[in-house]
């Protein structure tokens, strides 16, 4: 396996990565010398991704992934789809860049050729429905393929419709992701009606013009699946879609539940939290998140009160504006001895409330096991974490300034590619 995650070509070529089981679920069943890896965040050189792809044996590959959010555009499709069309792979994942719609195409129909695909995965800012359309083509009726995501910048309703359209005949796909700014009710509803037909674990769909309306009815649709995860975003939903989706959700028997709109408030966040906490998901819910956009430190702190019902919670996430070291301290402090991991945007914290309620963890034996990641809001903010993190790492399992709390979701819980 050739990964670029820890440096340049030359320090990656000379060095065999770990083992690629770290790149679970998409990755793990493959072996170290089947899979090439390229995850390089800050990568804007199209020459080096070429390079490491040269560098490796396409004949034995099985998988491919590649992540880089820098200037990565069509010709590293083209140079991956001509690879392809002479060497079926069974996983595809390519994240990031400017992949515009002719590169997805070349790419899906390369993938989609032999009709072994197991696995793809595509995000690009730069995918409108032209692309959507094309990777919709090629994917219909593939009955190999279990997972489906795709991101796009400029994807409508049409693209999400043609999608749809796709995975209804794609008799083995579990896990289903679909994002895009410009989808709204029409597209949600048509999504979800044509997923109805696949043996689906894992939903995740976003799209930035998504209302309570169009949260209503996937929720409703979706309630009788046999889902382990439920993800959903709507640039529109308020509270109303926000208790629409907890109370269909709530009897599911739910590992994982991500809730996020713009106009969800503290009062919307307690009533989703407290419906799951009080349903079948209360003891299976293993990882939540959801975004307050309204009232984040009351709300932060009600959430964090109510989702104590989950007995088996391990992994909180809350994206919001800026919390207060205060309600820091209280949602630390207030988590069951089962978490694992928290995720927080924070503002103003004292050096003080950190060390206070790091200290407490410790106490309860919990620190070991704890991954503790914050997004810092100001510089008082990042420095006090800087310091904490010098002090405590070596008593957490982790503890981490990061520049996305979603980012670190849906790498950890959506692709299970760590960060």
């Amino acid at each position: 396996m050739i990964d670029t995650a820890s440096g340049g070509l030359k320090k990656v070529l000379s060095k065999v990565a770990a083992s690629a089981v770290q790149y679970k679920p998409v990755l793990a069943a493959y072996k170290k010398d089947e899979v090439f890896v390229f995850k390089d965040a800050s990568c804007e050189d199209e020459e080096m991704v070429i390079s490491a792809l040269n560098a490796a044996d396409t004949s034995k590959l099985k998988a491919v992934y590649i992540e880089s959010w820098g200037d990565v555009r069509d010709r590293v499709a083209s140079e991956l789809a001509f690879r392809l069309r002479a060497h079926p792979i069974s996983a595809l994942c390519l994240l990031g860049g400017t992949i515009s719609d002719a590169g997805a195409e070349a790419l899906a129909q390369a993938a989609f050729r032999g009709k072994s695909l197991s696995a793809f995965c595509i995000a690009s800012r730069k995918i409108s429905n032209t692309g959507a359309k094309a990777v919709a083509e090629a994917a219909r009726n593939c009955p190999s393929l279990t997972t489906f995501y795709l991101h796009g910048g400029e994807i409508s309703d049409f693209g999400a419709k043609a999608v749809a359209e796709a995975v209804r005949n794609c008799p083995s796909l579990t896990t289903f992701y679909l994002s895009s700014r410009g989808i709204s009710d029409s597209g949600a509803k048509a999504v979800a009606e044509a997923v109805k037909s696949c043996p689906l674990s894992v939903f995740y769909l976003a799209g930035g013009k998504i209302s309570d309306s169009g949260a209503k009815a996937v929720a409703e649709a979706v309630k009788d699946y046999p889902l382990s995860a439920f993800c959903f975003y709507g640039g529109e939903i308020s509270d109303a879609g926000a208790i629409s989706v907890a109370n269909a959700m709530k009897d599911c028997l739910l590992s994982t539940f991500y809730l996020a709109g713009k106009r969800i408030s503290d009062a919307g966040a307690t009533a989703v939290a407290e419906a799951l906490s009080s349903g079948g998901c209360a003891s299976t819910l293993s990882v939540f998140y959801i975004w307050i956009d309204d009232a984040p430190n009351s709300g932060a702190g009600k959430v964090a009160d109510a989702i104590r019902g989950c007995t088996k919670l391990s992994a909180f996430y809350i994206g919001c504006e800026l919390i207060s070291g205060g309600t820091l301290v209280y949602i630390l402090e207030s988590m069951n001895n089962t978490i694992r991991s928290v995720s927080l945007r924070i503002g103003e914290v004292s050096k003080e409330q950190m060390n206070s309620c790091l200290g407490r963890l410790h106490q309860r034996g919990i620190a070991k096991q704890l991954k503790l990641r914050f997004r810092c809001g100001t510089k008082a903010a990042k420095s006090v974490c800087e310091k904490s993190a010098a002090e405590w790492n070596t008593k957490l399992a982790e503890f981490r300034i990061v520049p996305s709390i979603q980012d670190i979701f849906m790498d950890e819980v959506i692709l299970g590619v760590p960060k």
